[in-house]
């Protein structure tokens, strides 16, 4: 709504543009600066988010936040495996052999699939967790 009261006050200047002492500048910035957002976020979406990088792009971030190397199943210790614990009594867990690495922010936002390293071919595994 404060977009369109800025428009209105454009439109009232360039109209009748006696009944001001000085052109509304701040209205003018806020419409072209909302207009220049408005084109980086569309070609971020476009690019970055498109529908060919989002599934990598979700794949990539659901391993790094949810999979964990640190578990103490004593039968996964050689194998050094990334783990989900499936179920409440975490008695299994869901392997995934793959390594991603992203080291910044912006390579997670410019990345693809061959930037995080990843597999075209998911290989995930169920297997019991033993503990000691």
């Amino acid at each position: 709504t404060l977009f369109a009261i800025h428009i209105i006050k454009i439109a009232y200047y360039l109209i009748k543009h006696e009944n001001f002492h000085f052109p509304p500048i701040s209205s003018f910035a806020t419409v072209v600066f909302t207009f220049l957002i408005f084109i980086f976020i569309l070609s971020w979406q476009n690019s970055y988010f498109s529908e060919k990088n989002l599934p990598v792009k979700t794949y990539a971030l659901a391993h790094l936040l949810d999979f964990s190397i640190n578990h103490h199943c004593i039968n996964l210790d050689t194998e050094k495996v990334s783990v989900v614990f499936i179920g409440s009594s975490q008695d299994k867990v869901l392997i995934d052999d793959s390594d991603i690495y992203i080291n910044s922010i912006e390579s997670f936002l410019k990345g693809n699939s061959s930037s995080f390293f990843m597999k075209d071919d998911y290989n995930f595994k169920i297997k019991q967790c033993v503990y000691n």
